[in-house]
């Protein structure tokens, strides 16, 4: 429940904002009229919070509903407040890098993106900018060009000459137009890494007449600079500073040590570790907000389905601000292998103390086949968890410049990965009644130069065209 503001904390804010912006009878000519509509604006939210968000002016533009803050999103960066080279966000810290301007909400992933997080309109207004139609997974590795391409975003105008920006949209998502109302808390969007983007993040800006501003600085000028006036009584509390909430977003166990693009992703998910197989079990981790302290580890603790074969890691680690590690232990054959190996696994990871992530996984004592072509994962099904599978290893290929570097994906056993395992798998999921969500998502998500995308897309035509025939 929020706190309420004391009512002599209250006053004195009201009175201050009522003496910076001049009484209503000094106002009299068009040039003076936008500040006193910004002193009622001000003063009301103020002197009234009834009338104002149950957390200020502005509400969280992600995970509002049902979140708590670093739940599904950390922050990266603020605006850099050091007009020289070096950087320096609000707080005195470097969560920042050198000319940024905004608030980076990011995601662990773009696994993350795909289900769909929302972006809401922190505060009513009207659009004055909608715009949507570009390519929105840009990464370093994959599409450095990204740097030159625009964003998908939106411009809200509030009351008060007070305005916010939403950039780096989802592809297709933007829900609004321009000149529409919006409510305080209106879907506008989803997050997504169009433009001048290296991950799926909302990159979220505030301008007051014009004027970019850091909303959680308090500049002890007028009370609309305050961060109180936008994020509420307990602004870090209502999104703490990145340090104060270190921990993970997203964790899972696959079977080889991942790629930075294949993170990015997300690693495909392997629960299934027969120990005929030469692939141990990988854990990795996404971590943020990591101070650099000291004292800073991790422990990795495998647990075993009795306890006797238990293994533990520490991982000593300095400063984190988005990042990924890894852990992995190696498991004997099965002919050395007692059956106190086989069952159920647990893999947890501890920071300071304090549980940040688990996964769990199963050791078998045969290797797990499959008889049903194009199950990439292994799990029975042939649906989007193996289109992701194959562009997983399609990224990892590409990060190690050798296409024989990962087998998951080699349908045709022809020793590499390519574009004819692609055709192979298209016609493995209308096989199986998969969704066109499946079929669209192999089409779009695998990451090549344009001919071989023009080439992809032909054998995607011809598989159809052979299906329908």
């Amino acid at each position: 429940m929020q706190q309420a503001v004391q009512p002599h904390f209250r006053a004195v804010r009201c009175l201050r904002n009522i003496h910076a912006n001049g009484s209503p009878l000094e106002k009299q000519t068009m040039t003076m009229r936008s500040e006193l509509l910004r002193s009622i604006v001000v003063t009301a939210l103020l002197c009234f919070p009834s009338l104002a968000a149950a957390q200020g002016m502005f509400i969280r533009p992600l995970g509002n509903e049902g979140y708590e803050p670093y739940e599904e999103w950390t922050i990266v960066n603020y605006i850099d407040l050091d007009p020289s080279s070096g950087v320096l966000d609000w707080n005195g810290g470097n969560y920042t890098y050198d000319g940024h301007g905004g608030i980076d909400f990011t995601l662990a992933n773009f696994a993350k993106m795909d289900a769909g997080v929302p972006i809401y309109a922190a505060a009513d207004g009207n659009v004055t900018i909608a715009q949507d139609g570009y390519f929105d997974r840009c990464t370093p590795e994959v599409v450095p060009a990204c740097n030159g391409n625009e964003a998908n975003y939106v411009r809200i105008q509030h009351a008060g000459g007070i305005e916010t920006r939403y950039f780096h949209m989802r592809k297709g998502s933007v829900a609004v137009s321009v000149g529409d109302h919006v409510t305080q808390g209106q879907i506008i969007g989803y997050v997504g890494s169009s433009g001048n983007s290296s991950d799926a993040h909302l990159h979220f800006d505030v301008y007051v007449d014009g004027t970019r501003i850091e909303s959680f600085l308090d500049n002890n000028e007028t009370a609309m600079n305050e961060p109180e006036f936008f994020w509420g009584p307990n602004p870090l509390d209502y999104i703490p500073y990145p340090t104060d909430r270190p921990g993970s977003l997203d964790s899972g166990v696959t079977d080889h040590n991942p790629s930075t693009p294949e993170l990015r992703e997300r690693p495909d998910e392997f629960a299934v570790f027969p120990l005929t197989d030469s692939n141990d079990p990988n854990y990795w981790i996404q971590l943020h907000g990591i101070d650099g302290a000291d004292w800073n580890w991790i422990r990795y603790e495998w647990l075993s389905p009795d306890g006797t074969h238990d293994v533990t890691h520490t991982d000593s680690i300095g400063s984190i601000r988005y990042g990924w590690r890894e852990d992995a232990i190696s498991l004997p054959d099965a002919a050395a292998a007692s059956d106190s190996y086989f069952g159920e696994w647990e893999v947890v990871a501890t920071l300071r103390e304090n549980l940040i992530g688990g996964n769990v996984l199963e050791v078998g004592r045969v290797n797990f086949t499959t008889v049903i072509p194009g199950d990439i994962n292994l799990d029975n099904e042939v649906d989007m968890s193996d289109v992701l599978a194959f562009v997983n290893g399609w990224l990892y290929q590409q990060a190690q410049g050798d296409l024989t570097s990962w087998g998951k994906g080699d349908l045709n056993q022809d020793g590499k990965t390519t574009l004819e395992d692609a055709y192979l798998l298209h016609e493995a999921l209308l096989e199986f009644g998969s969704s066109t969500a499946a079929l669209e998502a192999l089409g779009a998500a695998v990451p090549e130069p344009a001919s071989f995308a023009l080439l992809f897309f032909a054998l995607l035509f011809t598989a159809s065209f052979r299906r329908r025939k």
